[in-house]
């Protein structure tokens, strides 16, 4: 019996043999790949794999096709969250990668293979959108079949109608695309409950794994350094924002419909009319007078009060914007330009028309070092230091410590004295004015990850993805909804 951590990969093409990992410890370190056959049988046969070739790697998606292994792999670029894929040639053991993902996104997921000729469908996340791809095995013939605003995270193959099929979670609609018109087909009402994985059999049935994750928010005191969670059975919570007086901000967002809500007093007051479901509110400046969101569907980055809410500016980016950052009278912004899917970075200020562009190349986090600098953690090596007033930037003098960190940044966020660097499950922090000592200011709980981080009113403000343990599989067809 496998002891320490098991972890699914995939399927041969035929779906004879599902492949797996086991870990010893939760560190995902001294991994073994396995697979396992004769599954219809009393008792499946199951030894390790031949090529071990990712076996001191993080675990990811594995399948085999003929002769030929499609493995999913982070790191690409030397960034932990983006994923290429690559090919290994079973009788020789060559591998390439034979795909290039975007440095904006989280990279490249499989989502199905078909047959004669052999083919592989994977969806590329980049920022604000998620394109789903065909290609040969080696990479070669890409071709983009299309575009959605969502994650649908699983597709299948119909034969029967030569459709790739995924779920909506958004709509709540199974959709399809066409291989004989080359166009998608009709989407077909499913309302699934909410799910971990949604996986279509068909255009009429979803197989489902309910879900075991769920959106918190925590709030750090960084003088008593006491943690408060604001987590609820029934919310979702996200963009967690400290405000003035203990008071929280924080979204309920569950797949596209978002809501926002005031915690005042241990009391839930419902903000969504103030905001707009399709607004996000991404930042608030250091003492939280004042908060900064983004609409997805005007493209306006506006500056917000928050003791009532209201805007105070706003501005049309050329892009999609998830990430600010607010000191004084100026917001730094990174947005993605549409056309080009690629990073910018703008610095706007509130008490007057003017506007700077970076010309940093592809930015990926910031915060503010004081009233005119701005720490960017770009894909270059080190951190660099944007002077806001003249344009121009350099290389941030760092200790180690930080450069060693540089690869897993999650989010980063600072206020008058500190810089704060979230990775999965940890906050660091170091004093801006020494950058000397870098500490372990949080830890979170196991099986907590952290998605954003916001430094207010000496307090951090910690949203992530909570995972738990217990879920069900669940059928869910056209006729048992009748």
């Amino acid at each position: 019996m496998h002891q320490g951590i098991l972890f699914l990969q995939g399927w041969s093409d035929d779906g004879e043999r599902l492949f797996y990992g086991s870990c010893e410890g939760s560190d995902y370190n001294d991994c073994i790949a396995w697979q396992a056959s004769n599954l219809l049988s009393n008792e499946a046969l199951i030894k390790p794999r031949t090529n071990q070739f990712i076996r001191s790697l993080a675990p990811t998606q594995y399948m085999e096709v003929g002769n030929v292994a499609i493995t999913r792999r982070n790191n690409y670029r030397g960034l932990t969250h983006l994923n290429a894929l690559y090919a290994q040639d079973l009788k020789t053991s060559e591998e390439i990668r034979i795909t290039s993902p975007n440095i904006t996104g989280t990279g490249d997921y499989i989502l199905t293979t078909i047959k004669n000729p052999s083919r592989i469908i994977f969806e590329r996340h980049n920022v604000g959108q998620a394109e789903i791809y065909m290609a040969n095995l080696d990479g070669s013939s890409l071709k983009l079949l299309t575009t959605n605003n969502y994650r649908s995270w699983a597709a299948t193959y119909d034969e029967q109608t030569n459709s790739l099929v995924w779920y909506n979670r958004g709509k709540l609609t199974i959709e399809s695309f066409s291989f004989d018109t080359m166009s998608r087909g009709q989407p077909v009402k499913a309302p699934v409950k909410r799910a971990n994985f949604a996986y279509p059999l068909n255009k009429q049935s979803v197989l489902i794994s309910t879900d075991l994750h769920d959106n918190d928010g925590a709030i750090f005191d960084l003088k008593s350094k006491q943690m408060s969670y604001i987590a609820t059975a029934n919310k979702h919570e996200d963009d967690v924002v400290a405000l003035p007086n203990d008071d929280v901000y924080f979204a309920d967002f569950e797949y596209y419909k978002r809501q926002h809500w005031l915690r005042k007093d241990n009391q839930y007051i419902d903000i969504t009319d103030k905001l707009g479901e399709d607004t996000t509110v991404i930042t608030a400046n250091s003492d939280s007078s004042q908060l900064v969101s983004f609409n997805k569907t005007t493209q306006q980055l506006s500056l917000l009060s928050a003791n009532d809410f209201s805007e105070v500016k706003h501005w049309t980016l050329p892009g999609n914007s998830k990430l600010a950052a607010i000191r004084g009278n100026k917001i730094a912004v990174i947005y993605t330009e549409l056309s080009s899917q690629q990073n910018q970075i703008m610095i706007l200020h509130t008490n007057s028309d003017h506007v700077v562009k970076s010309t940093i190349d592809t930015p990926l986090e910031i915060a503010w070092y004081d009233d005119d600098q701005l720490i960017v953690h770009s894909k270059y090596a080190k951190y660099l230091l944007l002077d806001s007033d003249n344009n121009t930037y350099s290389e941030l003098v760092t200790p180690d410590k930080l450069i060693e960190l540089k690869p897993s940044i999650i989010s980063m966020a600072s206020n008058q004295h500190s810089l704060y660097i979230a990775t999965e499950a940890e906050v660091y922090s170091i004093n801006l004015a020494e950058m000397q000592d870098v500490e372990l200011a949080v830890q979170l709980q196991h099986l907590h990850f952290i998605s954003h981080l916001n430094a207010n009113n000496d307090k951090l403000a910690i949203s992530f993805l909570t995972a738990n343990t217990q879920n069900s599989i669940e059928l869910y067809t056209k006729k048992s909804a009748e």
